[in-house]
C-alpha cells in the first residue's frame, strides 16, 4: 500500500481562510424604498434581492466545501492509520 498522504495545517488554514472570505460578502436591503413606486426602484429591489439570495447560496456553498475537506482530510488520516502509516 502507498501512504496518502493529507496536510492538517493547509486543511486548516484554507478552511478558514474560505470562511473568511463568506464574511467578507454581504448584502444588507432596508425594509423598502419609499421615495418612489416607479419601475426603476421595483427592479432595483428586486436585483437586491437577488444578490442576497446569491449571497446567502454562496455562504452555503462554501460551507459545504468546507465540511467535505475536512471530512476528505479525516478519511485519509483514518486510511493511511489503518494501513499502518502514521
Amino acid at each position: 500500500m502507498t501512504k496518502i498522504a493529507t496536510n492538517e495545517t493547509v486543511v486548516s488554514s484554507l478552511s478558514k481562510e474560505m470562511l473568511q472570505a463568506t464574511q467578507k460578502v454581504n448584502v444588507s436591503l432596508k425594509k423598502s424604498i419609499s421615495y418612489s413606486n416607479s419601475q426603476a426602484v421595483t427592479t432595483l429591489k428586486s436585483c437586491l434581492s437577488d444578490m442576497k439570495k446569491a449571497t446567502q447560496e454562496f455562504q452555503t456553498g462554501v460551507d459545504t466545501d468546507v465540511k467535505n475537506l475536512k471530512k476528505i482530510h479525516e478519511a485519509i488520516k483514518e486510511a493511511d492509520q489503518e494501513w499502518g502509516f502514521n
